[in-house]
């Protein structure tokens, strides 16, 4: 168990699904899943901090409860609850400060810019690219001058398949 009482693991994409990550309580507290579903470091910190939301705003705190999160970050089905954790995760990797910081640069990003940007907010290239692709202010191509695996940065100890 963590520091703050929060169980972590980490899946291999699960075949046939489109799930990104899961928040649930068990009888030792809250635990946050993550699958490998998109191997992208942007997308890993989005629904880390999705989960994270979801743990800390809508799980009971005191009791277990059967109230699971099961997201799919391409899932245009959006409940109040999926809207909120979305806005937090949003707003803690700086989503409007990268919108607004390239909204004069759109059409013509260049790498050095997203690095200016990523240098001075402290925040990993990839995850300003992502948001900025998610929000289609740039092709999801332009990513992969930035993609980074996730998977082989996971210790062993969180995978619970442990490949």
């Amino acid at each position: 168990m963590g520091k703050v009482g929060v169980k972590f693991v980490f899946l291999s994409h699960l075949s046939k699904t489109y799930l990104d990550g899961a928040a649930f309580s068990s009888e030792d507290g809250p635990v946050i899943t993550l699958t490998g579903r998109y191997d992208r470091v942007d997308n890993f910190w989005f629904n880390l901090a999705h989960e994270a939301f979801h743990v800390l705003l809508h799980l009971p705190k005191k009791e277990k409860s059967n109230m699971v999160f099961m997201d799919d970050s391409t899932s245009d089905i959006v409940s109040k609850k999926e809207k909120e954790a979305n806005q937090m995760a949003e707003k803690i990797l700086l989503q409007d400060q990268i919108l607004e910081f390239f909204e004069e640069y759109l059409g013509y990003i260049t790498e050095e810019k997203v690095k200016e940007f990523s240098f001075s907010h402290k925040i990993h290239p990839s995850i300003v690219v992502g948001i900025l692709a998610f929000n289609q202010k740039v092709s999801y191509s332009t990513l992969h001058r930035f993609k980074e695996s996730v998977r082989d940065k996971i210790p062993l100890k969180y995978k619970a398949d442990n490949k």
